[in-house]
């Protein structure tokens, strides 16, 4: 997997870069034990005093990362295909399949390659709502959410995209550590997974297709 990444950084830009090097970091070190201790101890202090009643709540703000990881470029794909009718449209859709299939994998890649134990079932004083049936880290929650928003406000740069997009993804995120399933650094580490992945394939899709023009496909 090591190999893989090394030869991927010879491939991106600077910025995917970074976002690249933070993840290998957070990956060692999670993996390594060095983060262990904070880890715990935000991961206590979130979970153990938090609000009970918003645990439905944030049940619920989990639940939605996979309906609307597949709704939302379902719903593009269908209204740029019927509506708006050109092939750099078409791709906004298939763009963010393509981010939402690549942050599952690679995440579920991650999980079952380094299998981090579930904090509940380390620590037993954490409250966990619900149990998980795949390894920790990284938070697959998180990292499919961040994929999207990151997706999203790429295609369509605009503040009334990210702020309400990243404020869902940060919710979800918060939401994966109220519910005691999450260390911290498998949330950092999700975020950063998710946001790569949306840059890279934002990056490969303008690559690919930036020297086609719009054709406009015309209809009687």
């Amino acid at each position: 997997m090591y190999k893989a990444c090394i030869r991927l950084y010879g491939f991106i830009g600077s910025g995917r870069k970074r976002l690249l090097l933070g993840l290998l970091l957070l990956i060692n070190l999670s993996h390594t034990g060095l983060t262990q201790n904070w880890d715990i101890q935000i991961l206590r202090d979130v979970n153990l005093h938090r609000n009970k009643d918003f645990d439905p709540f944030f049940r619920h703000v989990s639940n939605s990362v996979l309906p609307l990881t597949l709704g939302l470029p379902l719903g593009v794909l269908a209204y740029e295909q019927a509506i708006i009718k050109t092939t750099s449209s078409k791709r906004r859709g298939v763009e963010m399949f393509a981010v939402a299939i690549g942050t599952v994998a690679l995440s579920q890649g991650i999980k079952w390659t380094l299998n981090r134990e579930r904090p509940y079932d380390k620590y037993p004083d954490i409250d966990n709502v619900y149990f998980a049936n795949d390894p920790s880290f990284p938070s697959g929650h998180t990292a499919s959410a961040f994929a999207l928003a990151t997706s999203a406000t790429l295609i369509w740069p605009k503040w009334y995209v990210a702020v309400p997009a990243y404020t869902w993804a940060g919710s979800v995120a918060y939401s994966r550590m109220h519910l005691g399933l999450h260390y911290p650094s498998d949330i950092a580490a999700g975020a950063a997974l998710g946001a790569g992945t949306a840059y890279l394939c934002h990056y490969l899709n303008q690559k690919l297709f930036r020297k086609k023009k719009d054709t406009v496909l015309l209809t009687f």
